[in-house]
């Protein structure tokens, strides 16, 4: 079927003389599988990004990320059902690599940007094995991917651009601005008081 790989396994069966039942046989298909790499990069001069965390969705389940296990002995993650969702990018060249990802639709989405960086735009991604393309964005326009024959594996790079980080809430710099709007609240107050005060001696 389109989307599988043909297993070229004969498969066995006996046919007794006189048989007069059916004999049914199932073959099951495993869906073509391809490795995705994906890397992190400044929009600016493309280099490398650390600290960046990912989550990846099935276009048909889009509520519950896809779940993964991590290979140390192969330092890729690989489908599994009872692994973690958080893909998270190495150190080493701030990329990581999903091995065996069917054929299919999905979503990159950013949970966790680097430092100093704003959150990415949700990567479209359409593999098959004749037309792969992603976009940044639902409607973004379409990007041919192109697979990596030497390493049998598609490249996806992920700009990030520069942005303002906001202070979480209870942290310093939140806790900053607060004294600061209380402080500003305190003397508007005690400024109208007196306003008050003086137009009462004054009518007096």
């Amino acid at each position: 079927p389109e989307g599988y790989e043909l297993d070229k396994t004969p498969v066995k069966f006996t046919i007794v003389v006189g048989q007069k039942e059916a004999i049914k046989i199932e073959k099951v298909n495993d869906p073509n599988q391809v490795e995705l790499k994906i890397s992190k990069v400044d929009k600016e001069n493309a280099k490398p990004l650390e600290g960046a965390e990912f989550e990846i969705f099935s276009i048909n389940d889009i509520k519950n990320p896809l779940k993964f296990s991590f290979s140390n002995l192969y330092q890729k993650y690989e489908f599994n059902n009872q692994g973690d969702s958080t893909l998270k990018a190495n150190s080493s060249d701030s990329s990581f690599t999903i091995n065996k990802l069917g054929y299919g639709d999905y979503i990159l989405k950013e949970i966790k940007a680097p430092n100093g960086y704003k959150l990415g735009k949700d990567i479209y991604i359409h593999l098959d094995k004749n037309n792969s393309y992603y976009k940044i964005g639902s409607d973004g326009e379409r990007i041919n991917l192109n697979k990596d024959e030497s390493l049998d594996l598609y490249n996806i790079n992920v700009e990030n651009e520069k942005g303002i980080v906001l202070p979480e809430t209870g942290g310093n710099g939140f806790i900053f601005q607060r004294n600061i709007a209380i402080l500003i609240l305190g003397i508007s107050f005690i400024l109208i008081i007196n306003l008050l005060i003086n137009k009462k001696r004054r009518f007096n």
